[in-house]
């Protein structure tokens, strides 16, 4: 620990290793950073006091507080209109349905290309033709692409996961969400606070009001110090003061956390700090800032937490990652991105370029301050006109004090003559105002057209109207709130992508197999998925689709192109049944059989081609070799014959000598061993012709099956995968000369 003789400043490599700086910080530099961070919180909220005072008095209307008046008579009516109250609900009760879809809070968005990549050998290299184009897959003719859809399977992925961390872990997300919405149109800004607690070892997300949140009325961004006003009841701190997330220290629970004497809301602290003491809560100031701890003249970001009672730093962190230090080629620190924690959500960007918004409750305060008034007025006037009040003359004898009368009653008096009317002037009461009824009317009409509260858009739909009559007025009435909710779905956007990078630093591997159910072994790398390469996360909301009149009209649009044999027809119904908020519809929408792809089915027709060929060439020479038996039988006959006559003329040689008849036998001898020898040749050659006849046919079923097995195989690997179809007329030829 630095001791008050030691340096005052820190060596940055020991800033990176130390979890709480504030342990080995001097008490003065503790003090002085504790200086630091009241001076600046005291400035910011100056800064912002007029805005202060003016959400009280907002809240005030939004809650329909009254205070009880004196004026123009003690116990005269104080009315509050519940416009801005009525304004706020409506406000949120469109919110609120479309960031929460089914359970969904976030989807994944592809961004480029997503029809795969070209296949690589084991070098690495690109498989493709000498003329660059991509290679085919043997002799099927199939592209060599792979990784068809993994932008959308991966950024699917991710949603699953986020969706899943937001409805079931993050503690309070959707409440946080309700609750900003109906606040969020009364105040006009909003803050999220989402953070990775290491303790707990879960993202946490939290809500912050306005008052909570203190930065400079005319910052331009979280980059100016933001103090968080954080309260703990005692036990609590303890637990922070035993983890080590704080560092001992010593604090009162029974005291009270006065505020500066330096501003104008030193009343509003003081009684909110008296009442948090009474509750038993520890104020905190937890600052994000910039110190400079190394002297090397650039300011680091940090997180100072000071207990406000004491002044006493209690903790101090770095708040930045140390690959986001960039330095410059003399090893001095040039920029440090500094981590966000928050997001602001605003109704309306203020006019006068002020880092808090305006809501409804700035728009419609002075109308509603107006109608409050005409209200009590109008109220006024009819209590006195109903309860009167006037003169009575001392020539009337009679007691004072109230003369309550009942029904049929007459009560005596003493006069001294004349007329009782005339000694009684009652006083000049006029009735209610008609004027100041119109007058309140139109205030109210008014502050109904500012609030999106007509007629038409709360569904009191007077007289008949048609219905592209009635859509078109809702259209030009949402106008006003789908700008607003644009402005809700850009900082929703802004929060998700908190949690991605959340989830990229201290996701581990085991829980993202975990969430998606997946064995470790075979889930993908959680690092990879969570690279923002390729596609985006982004809300389920779409600000074009704000009311259910514009879903129906969406989805009939669609309807028109059922049957259209250029659209997809499955993903039509689907998109249809989900524009109209059909629950479930995955469960009744079947989805089409997997249809074999063209190219597959080419190749498949030219081996059919192919094998139809060589059958028909076989038949041919099956009946060529038939043909030769018959002729060689027919040759088989004559020779039959040419042998009966040779016996014949043989027998007749006989009788002449022995010596011819010796010769015609041996004559005969040698044309029936010819004969006999063409006839075994001839068969032989029938034989030979037929075995090799089988053996063709044999290696033509072995190729066809040999086809018919990688064509299965490529379909398969192909029915998730987009398969590039020869378009122009060179990838046609390329084909035919590949198949070919």
């Amino acid at each position: 620990m630095l001791t008050q003789d030691a340096a005052q400043y820190l060596d940055f490599k020991t800033i990176l290793e130390t979890d709480n700086i504030a342990e080995i910080l001097s008490e003065e530099m503790r003090a002085s950073i504790a200086s630091k961070v009241n001076t600046r919180y005291n400035t910011d909220l100056q800064s912002r006091s007029e805005k202060q005072k003016q959400l009280q008095q907002i809240i005030r209307y939004t809650l329909s507080q009254s205070e009880k008046r004196s004026f123009p008579f003690e116990g005269s009516s104080n009315v509050i209109f519940p416009l801005i109250s009525t304004a706020c609900v409506e406000f949120a009760a469109k919110c609120y349905p479309e960031i929460f879809k089914d359970g969904n809070i976030v989807k994944a968005k592809v961004i480029g290309n997503d029809d795969g990549e070209v296949m690589k050998d084991f070098e690495g290299n690109e498989m493709r033709n000498d003329d660059g184009s991509i290679a085919t897959l043997d002799e099927t003719g199939l592209p060599a692409i792979q990784n068809v859809g993994a932008k959308l399977k991966r950024g699917q992925r991710v949603a699953t996961v986020m969706n899943y961390q937001l409805n079931e872990e993050v503690e309070g997300f959707e409440q946080d969400m309700d609750a900003l919405f109906n606040a969020l149109g009364s105040l006009g800004t909003m803050f999220k606070k989402n953070y990775f607690d290491e303790q707990e070892q879960k993202i946490c997300s939290h809500l912050v009001y306005p008052d909570k949140l203190i930065i400079n009325d005319f910052a331009p961004s979280f980059e100016a110090p933001v103090t968080h006003l954080i309260e703990k009841y005692p036990q609590d701190v303890v637990s922070s003061i035993r983890s080590g997330d704080y560092i001992d220290f010593d604090f009162d629970p029974d005291a009270v956390d006065s505020a500066t004497d330096t501003n104008n809301l030193d009343k509003n602290d003081e009684k909110r700090t008296s009442d948090e003491s009474q509750a038993g809560l520890i104020l905190f100031l937890e600052q994000h800032t910039r110190f400079d701890l190394d002297n090397d003249g650039y300011a680091e970001p940090y997180i100072a937490v000071i207990h406000k009672a004491t002044n006493k730093l209690v903790k101090l962190i770095k708040r930045f990652h140390e690959k986001d230090v960039k330095k410059n080629k003399k090893g001095e620190i040039q920029s440090i991105k500094a981590i966000n924690f928050f997001v602001r959500y605003i109704f309306t960007p203020s006019p006068d370029g002020s880092f808090y918004g305006v809501g409804l409750g700035h728009l419609l305060f002075n109308i509603n301050s107006a109608i409050n008034s005409s209200i009590n007025q109008l109220t006024d006037a009819g209590t006195l006109q109903n309860t009167g009040g006037g003169f009575l003359s001392k020539s009337l004898n009679m007691a004072g004090g109230m003369k309550p009368f009942r029904p049929a009653e007459w009560k005596m008096v003493d006069s001294f003559g004349g007329n009782i009317r005339d000694a009684i002037v009652p006083l000049p009461v006029p009735e209610p105002s008609q004027t100041l009824f119109v007058l309140m009317q139109f205030l109210v009409n008014a502050g109904k057209e500012l609030g999106s509260l007509r007629d038409v858009l709360t569904g009191e739909n007077a007289g008949n109207i048609a219905a592209t009559t009635y859509m078109g007025m809702a259209e030009q009435g949402q106008k006003q709130f789908k700008s607003v909710f644009m402005r809700i779905y850009n900082s929703l956007r802004q929060e998700i992508n908190i949690f991605y990078e959340l989830n990229l630093e201290y996701l581990s591997q085991k829980k993202y197999a975990e969430i998606l159910d997946i064995k470790l072994f075979e889930s993908p790398n959680v690092k990879k998925d969570f690279s923002l390469k390729g596609y985006d996360i982004v809300p389920v909301a779409n600000p074009e689709n704000v009311i259910s009149m514009q879903k129906f009209a969406k989805a009939q649009f669609l309807m028109g192109f059922i049957g259209s044999p250029m659209v997809d027809q499955f993903l039509l119904h689907r998109t249809v049944f989900e524009t109209a908020g059909i629950e479930n519809f995955d469960k009744f929408v079947i989805p089409p059989q997997p249809q074999p792809d063209p190219v597959i089915e080419i190749a498949m027709a030219q081996e059919e081609t192919k094998r139809l060929d060589i059958q028909t060439t076989a038949q041919l020479d099956q009946a060529k070799l038939e043909l030769d038996q018959i002729k060689l039988q027919k040759d088989s006959a004559k020779l039959d014959s040419e042998i009966l006559v040779n016996y014949a003329q043989a027998g007749k040689l006989v009788k002449d000598t022995e010596m011819a008849e010796t010769k015609e036998k041996l004559d005969v001898m040698d044309n029936i061993i010819d004969a006999e020898s063409r006839q075994n040749e001839t068969n032989n050659r029938k034989e030979e012709m037929q075995f090799k006849a089988a053996i063709e046919l044999g290696k033509m079923n072995d190729r066809k099956e040999e086809r018919r097995l990688k064509a299965a195989v490529e379909l398969g690997k192909l029915e998730n995968q987009q398969v590039k179809i020869p378009t122009t007329e060179k990838e046609k030829e390329d084909e035919t000369s590949a198949d070919t």
